[in-house]
């Protein structure tokens, strides 16, 4: 498969995740408020539910956009760091959004680690797909 098509898949499969968590545990989100019987396990309590629910979108996201940058612009080894960096930067930027009262939401310290975790994993992946693929 070509390396678009991979990076392509990396970006939808996880955008799609994201929004499929947001859709099944998450409550009053605008994202989602147009669709009939969202949140159906909102209320469900488990070992690590803060996690899913709050700072996996937030990954895949990340990692979401970082490998949408990685498709359109194909970067060489040594650039792709700075694409990376675009992910962590712009949701650090959201999240200062969030804390000075611009944007609706809760502005987390954790969400900007979930940032710079799924930025680095994009990263990493994108390195090694991109060797593989070369």
């Amino acid at each position: 498969m070509d390396l678009r098509k991979t990076l392509a898949i990396h970006a939808v499969i996880s955008l799609v995740l994201g929004i499929t968590i947001y859709y099944l545990f998450r409550m009053s989100v605008i994202l989602l408020a147009w669709v009939p019987g969202n949140a159906v396990l909102a209320n469900i309590s488990f070992p690590g539910d803060s996690i899913i629910r709050f700072y996996l979108p937030d990954f895949l996201w990340c990692y979401a956009l970082c490998f949408s940058l990685f498709c359109i612009y194909l970067p060489s080894f040594k650039r792709a760091p700075i694409y990376s960096l675009v992910g962590v930067v712009y949701g650090c930027i959201w999240e200062y959004l969030q804390y000075k009262g611009f944007l609706s939401g809760t502005a987390d310290f954790f969400d900007c680690l979930a940032y710079g975790v799924a930025s680095i994993t994009a990263l990493c992946i994108y390195n090694k797909t991109k060797r593989r693929k070369s």
